[in-house]
């Protein structure tokens, strides 16, 4: 089977609507010489840029070094500056594990 990445998304309606729980890979820029951040869905490969994706809103994002709980998992992904979740000047974000501070580093 072959994924046409021209053809749109098909999505079908259900009585669960916007209230599913998926789960997909965000990977932002400057990380791997990356020059865009995009979502990679898990389950077709396809990638999608943060301002144009088939997801509704975000509930955590993880890393190998924290885990971030959006505090309005009603906002939608466009209202959401995905970029800046972890030193996040917002406040939408909280971190869930606390990192140890550096050598001689106040707080």
């Amino acid at each position: 089977m072959t994924i046409d990445d021209d053809e749109a998304d098909y999505e079908p309606d259900d009585e669960y609507g916007r209230t599913r729980i998926h789960a997909w890979v965000m990977i932002n820029k400057g990380d791997r010489e990356m020059k865009e951040s995009i979502f990679i869905e898990p389950t077709t490969g396809r990638q999608y840029a943060l301002d144009n994706c088939p997801y509704f809103t975000i509930q955590a994002i993880f890393n190998n070094k924290n885990f971030w709980v959006n505090l309005d998992p009603s906002k939608e992904i466009s209202q959401m500056n995905l970029e800046e979740f972890i030193d996040d000047p917002t406040g939408e974000w909280e971190y869930v594990m606390l990192q140890k501070k550096a050598k001689g580093e106040e707080g």
